[in-house]
């Protein structure tokens, strides 16, 4: 007896090479998957203005980062310098150090968006904040009172229409570039389950239409694979709302076998087993047993970097 549904059988037609550069932009489950793809050593850059959940501050960052557009003015609020297309990360109280978070922010993106020839774009929702006075669609509300924005969902048409001019761009700007497009299966309950359901839905909708109309544009289910496969609260965190560790690593083992041949693939495991050693902590680490243990790793790690010399291997 079958106990769980398949994970949808998805592939690049061609697979992506382990050297490549990668930019993850998007929801915390773009964070989730790209700390994994860090954790292998791999070289990405992941959200540098912050997290960002709807479609069109995505497009305005990818705008910003090819330098099309410049970002918005920041703003002072409740003592409070901040800025409407970046998290609240880069707030602060003091006006030019804000400023210089931002612009150090603004400058990686830049510097990430010129050496990526992979961008991965995971949208959260369909819903978006305009803000009143300045008629413009922001990233980060930043807890200023709601009534200075207003809430809406957005039209399959628009979400298409401004990730298409922005994917495009990137592009054709790379040689062998690829946009891999997925969904984050973070329930956005906040807005209500019928909402939530909606709003995922029409971001669906829109990345299968961006797939048919760009060549090197694809879709990663993501969404599919927590709700239709996992499909079990157990996989999700107290809050019911985000993906456990277990779920996050599952649905990113599968994005591996998405992006890389089944060789790069055992490089991976071999490269994420360094990874944990690394990480590991002794109880005694002046003893001569932990040295032993370190000069073992160093010597492993020099032998990783002779085989992947592409790959920043430090200990």
């Amino acid at each position: 007896m079958q106990w769980q549904l398949d994970f949808p059988k998805t592939q690049l037609p061609n697979s992506v090479s382990l050297d490549r550069h990668f930019l993850s932009l998007g929801s915390c489950f773009a964070e989730g998957v790209g700390n994994w793809m860090k954790d292998r050593f791999l070289s990405i850059d992941i959200n540098p203005l912050g997290i960002c959940f709807n479609p069109i501050s995505l497009s305005k960052q990818l705008d910003i980062f090819s330098q099309k557009i410049s970002i918005s003015n920041s703003i002072e609020n409740d003592g409070l310098y901040l800025n409407l297309d970046a998290h609240s990360q880069f707030s602060h109280p003091h006006s030019q150090e804000h400023q210089n978070r931002l612009e150090a922010a603004i400058s990686k993106g830049i510097s990430a968006y010129q050496s990526s020839s992979i961008l991965i774009l995971t949208l959260g929702t369909a819903y978006a904040y305009k803000h009143i006075e300045r008629k413009e669609i922001v990233a980060n509300c930043h807890k200023i009172p709601s009534n200075r924005f207003e809430k809406g969902l957005l039209s399959i048409e628009k979400i298409e229409s401004a990730l298409s001019l922005s994917i495009r761009e990137f592009l054709e700007s790379k040689k062998d570039g690829k946009v891999i497009l997925t969904v984050s299966p973070v329930r956005h309950t906040k807005d209500g389950l019928v909402e939530n359901n909606r709003s995922k839905a029409r971001l669906i909708e829109a990345c299968h239409l961006l797939t048919e109309k760009i060549e090197e544009c694809f879709y990663f289910p993501s969404y599919e694979g927590l709700i239709d496969v996992l499909r079990d609260y157990r996989f999700y965190s107290d809050d019911l709302v985000h993906p456990t560790k277990a779920a996050t690593e599952y649905i990113a083992d599968k994005f591996a076998e998405f992006l890389f041949n089944d060789h790069s693939i055992r490089d991976l495991k071999a490269l994420g087993g360094m990874k944990k050693r690394l990480n590991h902590r002794s109880l005694l680490p002046d003893s001569a047993a932990d040295q032993i243990r370190r000069e073992q790793l160093q010597q492993e790690l020099q032998e990783l970097q002779k085989r992947f010399p592409f790959l920043n291997l430090t200990i």
